[in-house]
């Protein structure tokens, strides 16, 4: 990460993490919701994987809201809250 500072790189890592980590954890509860029928899975976990963001907002506001899921939605708020940050320091820089 040529002409970061090492604080904005870990940063970025963190940020970047939280992301993957969210997607990860709703598409594990997508997996393992009784309630949806396998294409409908299929369909979630290529939604959530292709468009993470837009996906889970959508998956979210159906009220899927497991334990993975709760997790996940602080994990993306995190993330998005440090990606700020992140871009406010490197403007004011």
């Amino acid at each position: 990460m040529a002409g970061l500072p090492a604080w904005g790189a870990a940063s970025l890592i963190a940020v970047l993490a939280s992301f993957v980590l969210s997607i990860v954890l709703v598409v594990i509860e997508v997996i393992r919701d009784p309630e949806l029928s396998t294409k409908a899975k299929a369909g979630w976990v290529a939604g959530l994987v292709l468009t993470n963001f837009f996906a889970i907002t959508i998956y979210f506001a159906q009220g899927r809201t497991g334990r993975l899921a709760r997790i996940a939605s602080y994990l993306l708020m995190l993330g998005l809250f440090a990606s700020m940050g992140l871009i406010a320091a490197a403007l004011v820089r």
